[in-house]
């Protein structure tokens, strides 16, 4: 049988050395002191535990606040990201279907500004002159808009990117 790692033999050897150091009549009295101490030590360690159980039920329950917050903002956060992914997915749509019909027009051999000039005719057929002429009109105002768009892209420069015109500006400026 051992105690702490110390056999019955080991302790009796220690009682027996410290009965021949402090006498046989202080030893009741030695005694009665490791007592005292041992209780002392068990009451520190009782309040100490208490303190700290009690501390630590406030932080288990502080800690258990914040996280039924945090899953109800994350709950929260979520609801909306499904709200924004289908309204993206609503507009994905649209496009889509708004795509497809003007791939349709194009197909059946309707130019895209024809089809704007069409539009713009249904729109002057309320207008005082005929509907022919209005609609000839549109379209050659959407052929020539669509001429004058073509000369510009064609006109215009191909557009650097930022980072290309400052080494250039260094270069000048080193120079």
């Amino acid at each position: 049988m051992e105690i702490f790692g110390i056999g019955f033999f080991e302790i009796v050897a220690v009682l027996l050395l410290a009965g021949i150091i402090f006498g046989p009549h202080r030893l009741p009295e030695l005694a009665g002191q490791m007592g005292r101490a041992v209780r002392e030590l068990r009451e520190y360690a009782r309040d100490f535990r208490d303190e700290y159980l009690v501390d630590f039920e406030e932080a288990k329950e502080e800690y258990l606040e914040i996280r039924h917050e945090l899953q109800a903002e994350g709950q929260e956060f979520q609801s909306e990201m499904q709200e924004a992914d289908a309204e993206i997915r609503s507009s994905l749509k649209e496009i889509e279907d708004e795509t497809q019909e003007v791939v349709a027009e194009v197909k059946h051999d309707e130019t895209p500004a024809s089809a704007r000039a069409r539009s713009q005719a249904a729109a002057t057929k309320q207008a005082p002159s005929g509907p022919k002429q209005s609609l000839a009109a549109g379209e050659k105002n959407a052929q020539s808009r669509s001429r004058r768009g073509r000369r510009r892209t064609q006109q215009t420069p191909v557009a650097r990117p930022s980072n290309v015109i400052s080494l250039q500006r260094r270069r000048e400026g080193d120079s």
